[in-house]
């Protein structure tokens, strides 16, 4: 019998996605306990989650770093068996502990009331190792607002196109790229376009022209998303994978995007489950052309996405691909 000894002091809304992975996969078996992670400390720039997986006599230690950056946590490499890296970059020096995982979004656990509970008593276990109590709480409550899994149970419309993303300040090729599909959307006269960028903070004038002002609900978007033709995909902050990239698959959604610079566990093809283009603007608008005119060729992404996603991206699958470095089950 497996058991999951899970380290209460990780960031709880980050590491949601993953804790539904592990409930999947075994099920109740998962115990919120600091005993094996007494010497493991959290601030609020932490983003990482520990577990531990025992089976009989038999303990291995597993981190999964989900930080935007492709540098790892020396305190935390140092105490695990296995290193899973969202945000994993060839070349990097890594250690062979170190292992690609599948990235991650923000999903619902439990319902509100349990959330706010588990929360209280998970925070007594650990307060003297993570953020103060008010950060760590709310952490819990705002996974209540997202969905415990996302649906592909709308067909798409073939000249509609929702894309909204937030502008970083900083990050110029995120928001340069991002600007070119907004543009490259409006430009063709057939297509209805909605949405834009959202700053972050102040906006230089060159981006004026593609912002919003006001954000949108997070279930509007999520059902705009659902009737897009195509979405668009590209790394984001500090050029990582951002939670769009799963959610779309999820969705089963058509996929444009620009070349990753992170690794995935399992890579993308283009023209079978994602539709890779360069970073030119002509290149992502024939990309929207061609997608919103050949239904077939977007049914095939749309059907390449969705099965990319359950065979290998799903909660359940992000997991089982992190332990099979380590355990056979």
């Amino acid at each position: 019998m497996y058991k999951v000894i899970v380290d209460p002091a990780c960031n709880f809304y980050y590491s949601s996605y993953y804790i539904n992975g592990l409930i999947k996969y075994f099920g109740k078996n998962l115990i919120f306990s600091s005993k094996l992670f007494k010497n493991l400390n959290y601030t609020s720039e932490t983003h990482i989650f520990a577990f531990v997986i025992i089976n009989g006599k038999d303990a291995r230690k597993f981190v999964i770093d989900f930080a935007d950056a492709p540098n790892i946590e020396n305190e935390f490499h140092n105490w695990c068996d296995v290193y899973g890296k969202v945000n994993y970059r060839a070349g990097f020096g890594y250690t062979n502990k170190v292992v690609a995982c599948a990235p991650n979004f923000a999903m619902k656990v439990w319902n509100k009331p349990f959330a706010g509970t588990m929360a209280f008593f998970n925070y007594l276990k650990c307060f003297n190792r993570t953020v103060g109590s008010k950060m760590y709480i709310s952490r819990y409550l705002m996974t209540c607002k997202r969905k415990n899994e996302v649906k592909n149970d709308v067909i798409s419309l073939s000249n509609y196109i929702f894309f909204i993303s937030t502008f970083w300040k900083g990050q110029e090729k995120t928001n340069r790229l991002r600007a070119s599909f907004i543009r490259a959307c409006k430009s063709i006269s057939l297509i209805e376009f909605e949405g834009g960028l959202l700053p972050d903070s102040e906006v230089d004038k060159e981006y004026l022209d593609v912002l919003i002002s006001a954000s949108i609900d997070y279930n509007l978007y999520y059902n705009k998303i659902r009737q897009s033709s195509v979405v668009f995909n590209t790394p984001a902050y500090h050029l990582c994978h951002g939670w769009k990239l799963p959610e779309f698959l999820g969705m089963g959604k058509a996929i444009i995007s620009t070349q990753f610079v992170n690794e995935l566990p399992i890579p993308l093809i283009h023209g079978e489950n994602i539709y890779f283009v360069s970073d030119k603007i002509e290149d992502i608008k024939h990309a929207i052309e061609e997608l919103t005119n050949n239904h077939t060729l977007r049914t095939k992404l749309e059907n390449g996405a969705l099965e990319y996603y359950n065979k290998y991206n799903s909660p359940f699958n992000a997991i089982r691909l992190l332990i099979s470095h380590e355990i056979s089950i």
